[in-house]
């Protein structure tokens, strides 16, 4: 465990966060040490550098990036094939089928591409 200082100031300004409500949190800023709070509106705030402190991990990102990535093509692959049948289909029932599919993994990739952001 590494031992911190905090001026007076520091500490003041830290029980204000508390008393508005801002929670603190197991982790420190990755810049001075100190203890980070977590804003009410969700944000992560060093009272210390007085600064938003983004918070990523690295393994994760990317481990979901591949995994929407594979999901994609694959999705893709399917219209694809979809669109193939379709263009030969002519059985009313069938293209209602296929068409609703379609939309139905278009929706998907929709999703997919908000998750991202």
């Amino acid at each position: 465990m590494k031992l911190i200082i905090l001026s007076e100031q520091t500490m003041k300004e830290m029980a204000e966060l508390l008393r508005k409500g801002a929670k603190m949190l197991s982790i420190s800023c990755p810049e001075c040490s100190s203890p980070l709070f977590q804003m009410k509106n969700g944000e992560i705030y060093c009272s210390k550098c007085k600064k938003n402190i983004k918070i990523v991990d690295e393994k994760e990102n990317i481990d979901q990036l591949e995994i929407n990535i594979k999901l994609q093509n694959t999705i893709l692959e399917k219209i694809k094939l979809l669109e193939k049948a379709l263009k030969f289909e002519e059985d009313l029932n069938k293209i209602n089928d296929i068409t609703t599919t379609i939309s139905y993994l278009l929706d998907i990739l929709k999703k997919i591409n908000e998750f991202k952001k």
